[in-house]
């Protein structure tokens, strides 16, 4: 499934339990915070992330992020954000978590190539990034790449 499939119908309480991963899958214990602008992207994959076994905060600003952060009692264990997003860019939410003490992996996401966006300076040459639009594979690979992890 393409990102693009998603259903406007989507549009439902991303805070509920996350349902169990397909069978075969090992559910991992790691809440992820997903930051969006995109409402149809970001309901897309948070439901596959939490069919994947993932808990998801999902935020569609980098201030809703923080207030999620700073309202729940998980454990942050992967950031995955959107580069450029109304308000805080994702690499500004980065730092505003970093300055709050906390660290956990994080990947970002763009429509353009990391190279494009190191060359603007929109990211730092170590940073990961996926570029949009990408298989749903492809991300939870990426995912476990930047959590030292086996998928």
């Amino acid at each position: 499934m393409h990102l693009d499939d998603a259903q406007p119908s989507a549009l439902e309480n991303l805070s509920r339990p996350a349902p169990s991963a397909p069978t075969g899958r090992k559910a991992p214990p790691v809440t992820i915070l997903l930051v969006e602008d995109e409402l149809l992207i970001r309901v897309a994959l948070a439901r596959f992330l939490q069919a994947a076994g993932y808990e998801v905060l999902a935020a569609r600003s980098a201030e809703q992020a923080l207030e999620l952060v700073e309202q729940s009692t998980a454990t942050i264990g992967v950031l995955v954000s959107d580069v450029q997003l109304p308000g805080l860019s994702g690499p500004e939410l980065l730092v505003r978590l970093r300055e709050r003490g906390l660290q956990f992996p994080v990947l970002f996401m763009s429509a353009f190539s990391k190279e494009m966006l190191v060359e603007q300076g929109r990211l730092l040459p170590e940073m990961q990034a996926i570029t949009k639009p990408f298989l749903e594979e492809e991300l939870l690979t990426r995912i476990h790449h930047v959590r030292g992890t086996r998928p």
